[in-house]
């Protein structure tokens, strides 16, 4: 018995890593009306603990807007199924079909319990939700994973932070940045535990590094250009990507390289490579393909901005967007196949998403939201974005597939949000 379930106890991690071949549905971004699953979670033993279990793994599941939890099986398309004890230890747990089509074999697997705090908790109920994302979706999950945005308040509109989320789990947020710059435009490294952000001061913007994971208040200067520097973005490559005044009214953009930990190197700033773009208009917001072989940006030289790529290794543009006349904050998917970016037409802001290889655009977001900012949930299932309701601006999600949006943060009136920047998946 006993290994038995140090095997059950391991079986977490080996099922978010399997095929999604054998998914129930798989998540399809094409279809912006799909229907939620209605997935029945309930638990065994009635103990405090298992209380707490199933109620935060229900709210969990609930965010990821793919689920509508139920208590009981009757009328659930599925259901999880909690047996023995948080407090013993450990629990076992069955994911089954309840009525459909008969074709989803039923998993079990066990998860330990090493402590009994909410946080561990949380943490545990996040992976298990994953699970059921995989099982059920054919998605990774991003239950677990980090959300970093920028906020100012009306009685400060200089002093902006950063301010992080625990996405799914209790809307608790963290300060991240404690400079005495203004900050935004969070850009997270290749191994998800150190971000960069523009730091904007009475002298132009500096770049910052900050590590991430663990959370250290201390940031370091890696770029200061004489306040040059407009934009930057962290490749998968390895390599950093900036926009830079290179006149009064002309921006280009330059490849950097940075020391994979800045905080162990002797000189922690960025080098640069090369100039990637030589033109009379403006080039600015970056984004690198999650391959690293692509670079996405924004240029003005029709007299309006829309999308481009740049091929890295040939320096080959093309243009991407051919719709509206203001095209803007390109986002790559993590598959690399879609840009999701903000745009402007006659009815409003909104986010679209343009598909790489046949150049077809989509809406995600509906106008009556002046939406933009669009930053991609690490499995692709969602996209969070800033949204302009009134006066004040909030950070808002939805499905990458579009239909209806929710707020992600908590804050109140008199509170600003703006910049969103997803990071990798629970660790």
């Amino acid at each position: 018995m006993k290994s038995w379930w140090k095997g059950a106890a391991a079986l977490i991690l080996s099922l978010t890593l399997t095929s999604a071949i054998h998914a129930a549905q798989v998540y399809d971004i094409a279809n912006p009306s799909i229907q939620k699953t209605v997935l029945a979670v309930k638990a065994t033993e009635d103990t405090a603990k298992n209380q707490a279990l199933v109620a935060r793994l229900k709210q969990l599941l609930d965010k990821t807007l793919l689920f509508r939890t139920v208590d009981e099986p009757s009328g659930a398309e599925f259901s999880i199924t909690v047996s023995d004890s948080v407090e013993s230890g450990r629990v076992v747990l069955e994911l089954e079909e309840t009525q459909g089509s008969g074709k989803f074999k039923a998993i079990r697997f066990g998860v330990s319990f090493r402590k009994q705090d909410d946080e561990y908790l949380g943490k545990r109920a996040a992976q298990i939700g994953n699970v059921a994302l995989q099982k059920l979706f054919g998605l990774r999950g991003a239950l677990g994973s980090s959300l970093v945005w920028s906020e100012w308040s009306d009685k400060d509109v200089r002093k902006q932070v950063l301010m992080e989320v625990t996405f799914g789990e209790k809307p608790r947020k963290t300060r991240v940045s404690y400079n005495l710059y203004g900050n935004a435009g969070v850009t997270w490294n290749p191994k998800g535990d150190i971000i960069l952000y523009t730091a904007q001061t009475g002298s132009g913007n500096l770049v910052l590094a900050q590590l991430f994971r663990p959370l250290r208040a201390k940031s370091l200067t890696v770029y200061d250009k004489g306040g040059k520097g407009s934009a930057a973005a962290w490749g998968a490559n390895g390599k950093v990507y900036v926009a830079e005044f290179v006149s009064r009214t002309n921006t280009d953009i330059f490849e950097y390289s940075i020391p994979a930990d800045p905080y162990q190197a002797k000189d922690p700033s960025m080098l640069r490579l090369r100039k990637l773009t030589s033109r009379p208009s403006i080039e600015t917001e970056p984004a690198v393909s999650p391959d690293g072989k692509q670079l996405a940006y924004i240029s003005d030289r029709t007299g309006k901005p829309q999308i481009y790529l740049m091929n890295l290794g040939s320096k080959k543009v093309s243009r991407l967007t051919r719709q509206g006349a203001y095209n803007a904050n390109p986002a790559w998917s993590p598959d690399g196949n879609f840009i999701a970016f903000s745009a402007r037409r006659s009815r409003g802001a909104a986010i679209f998403r343009v598909n790489i290889a046949s150049g077809e655009e989509s809406q995600v977001t509906p106008f009556g939201i002046e939406a933009e900012d669009p930053t991609w949930s690490p499995d692709g299932s969602m996209i969070a974005f800033t949204g302009l309701k009134g006066a004040t601006s909030k950070i808002y999600y939805l499905l990458s597939s579009g239909g209806g949006y929710q707020r992600l943060t908590t804050s109140g009136a008199g509170v600003h949000e703006s910049k969103p920047a997803w990071g990798g998946f629970l660790r």
